[in-house]
């Protein structure tokens, strides 16, 4: 397995389902998030991955294995796109009409 078989989407997401309320996203619940979906996920794909988003800007957080907590940047955007991706998060989770 290499970080490119996990999506960006995805990774996110179980970074998202992860953070509970006023709960830190530790790189443990996050690679329990994503071994529901994919299986068994090596560790260090998973720090690899993370370490990948961060630098992208998608993506807050230590990816050095240390700390190991994420957080989505506010407000989420896609680094370089501005407000019509939010425009489209915002529809897709039925925040606002299509």
């Amino acid at each position: 397995m290499q970080c490119k078989d996990i999506p960006n989407g995805l990774f996110l997401e179980a970074v998202r389902e992860a953070q509970g309320p006023a709960t830190v996203v530790t790189r443990w619940r996050v690679h329990a998030a994503l071994e529901a979906v994919l299986g068994p996920v090596p560790e260090k794909i998973v720090l690899a991955k993370a370490k990948k988003l961060i630098k992208s800007g998608k993506l807050d957080g230590c990816a050095c294995g240390c700390r190991g907590d994420f957080k989505l940047p506010e407000p989420f955007t896609i680094q370089g796109h501005g407000i019509w991706v939010q425009r489209l998060l915002d529809q897709a989770n039925g925040r606002i009409a299509p």
